[in-house]
């Protein structure tokens, strides 16, 4: 069983688990601005729906392309930590299902950990102007 982390879709995370190769159990659940808050409740659910622990996953895979840059970041990350944790393999996906390991998995120590790709730069805020300074 696989353990799929989507968290492209804008305002949504989506978590799924695989057996061989089909969707066996799927959580949609929709998070406005809160997808970090949601994503590991939704994984705890849909383990404990499918009745089953960690040490029954064969592995993890995680979209690293795609959606918006604090939301990519967010299932990349809980993806990594989860895997090295458990000590499962990690595979690197776009959204359509393509295979991106190859170039989106680095070494770190003895585990290989998944690498974001960012359509863009960050849109965290707009640039402070600089105010002028009023001498006395």
């Amino acid at each position: 069983m696989i353990l799929k982390i989507n968290t492209t879709i804008p305002d949504t995370v989506n978590v799924s688990l695989l057996k061989e190769g089909q969707v066996f159990l799927l959580k949609d659940i929709l998070t406005p601005r809160a997808q970090s808050e949601n994503l590991l409740l939704a994984i705890i659910d849909i383990l404990a729906e499918a009745k089953i622990s960690w040490s029954d996953l064969d592995g993890i895979q995680v979209v690293v392309r795609g959606g918006s840059f604090t939301s990519l970041r967010i299932g990349v990350l809980t993806a990594n930590a989860l895997a090295y944790a458990a000590n499962l393999p990690l595979q690197a996906i776009g959204v359509d299902g393509e295979d991106l390991s190859k170039d989106n998995l680095k070494k770190f120590l003895n585990h290989k950990i998944a690498v974001p790709e960012y359509d863009g730069e960050p849109n965290i805020g707009q640039t402070k102007k600089k105010s002028k300074q009023v001498s006395n």
